[in-house]
């Protein structure tokens, strides 16, 4: 059906790997306090929805928050700063077994946001059933994550799932 929620936030199912950076001057309250995932002063929710399904398409949408009390930056390397990843198993085991990176032609430019307390920027990524299964994976359940790549980090987040069919 249309519009059907596959997930609302990213609460508890995060993955991320972090290299060494300097904290914010004010530290942000803990994730479990927001439901959210925050990095560096930053909060990260995704909703993913089904948005057509003749044929399916996978609409994943990204607002990225500051939670701190002052200016935070934050910058992605291309503009591709929203991507989907599918694994056939729940437990999203990597590598995946598809990613839309490896598929979609990026502009190379760096996107950075200055976001100011409280400010939010929004992202957005679509795909369709047949993209995703190309001619080499089989139909089926396919569970998703959006990955990002913000300061030198990546961070996948879970997205849900959705029946894919060519």
């Amino acid at each position: 059906m249309i519009g059907t929620h596959l997930r609302t936030t990213s609460t508890g199912a995060l993955l991320v790997t972090m290299s060494m950076a300097a904290c914010p001057a004010v530290p942000p309250p803990p994730p479990e306090e927001l439901g959210d995932m925050v990095v560096d002063g930053i909060a990260y929710r995704v909703d993913t929805q089904v948005v057509e399904t003749d044929p399916v398409t996978i609409q994943a949408d990204l607002e990225l928050e500051n939670v701190t009390r002052e200016r935070v930056e934050v910058t992605f390397p291309d503009a591709c700063v929203i991507l989907l990843r599918g694994y056939r198993d729940e437990e999203r085991t990597p590598p995946p077994d598809w990613d839309q990176a490896r598929v979609i032609a990026c502009a190379q430019v760096l996107v950075q946001h200055v976001l100011e307390p409280g400010q939010i920027e929004r992202h957005q990524t679509r795909v369709r059933a047949h993209e995703v299964l190309g001619d080499s994976l089989p139909a089926g359940r396919y569970h998703l994550t959006v990955f990002l790549r913000p300061d030198t980090r990546t961070i996948e987040i879970a997205a849900g799932a959705a029946d894919m069919a060519p």
